[in-house]
């Protein structure tokens, strides 16, 4: 029993290594902030009328998840901290501009980010968030 135990602990603990070696910092946020670039992506295509119809509801179905995590996040979070996510990270705007627009600090912008990224990678990755507090400590 304790052979299996310990070959089980071994080969997650290699999983683990080669994600931590795709996503340097925490694999879950690192994920979770090029789904965001993606998703950013897809919303410009997805309203750019050049692009065939059927392409851009193909692409609307793919992008479907993430926008009902951004759903949820919207709905856990104060709104303040969610707009400003919102505003940087899915719209583009920097950090720079909505501190001078809104009268807010950057650092404030940068929390409010940060905390959404967190919140999004529980809803995006799960199972990385469990393995990363779980068996890597992070």
């Amino acid at each position: 029993m304790k052979d299996i135990e310990t070959e089980i602990k071994q080969n997650v603990l290699e999983i683990i290594k080669i994600i931590k070696n795709e996503y340097p910092g925490s694999p879950s946020l690192e994920k979770t902030k090029l789904t965001i670039k993606e998703f950013q992506k897809s919303l410009k295509i997805i309203s750019d009328p050049k692009i065939p119809l059927k392409n851009r509801q193909a692409l609307a179905r793919k992008v479907m998840p993430i926008q009902r995590a951004v759903k949820t996040l919207k709905g856990s979070m104060p709104e303040n901290k969610f707009f400003l996510f919102y505003k940087n990270a899915i719209e583009g705007q920097s950090i720079k501009s909505l501190s001078i627009d809104y009268g807010v600090d950057t650092k404030t912008v940068r929390r409010a980010r940060n905390l959404a990224y967190k919140q999004l990678s529980v809803l995006l990755y799960p199972d990385l968030v469990i393995g990363e507090i779980f068996i890597v400590g992070w």
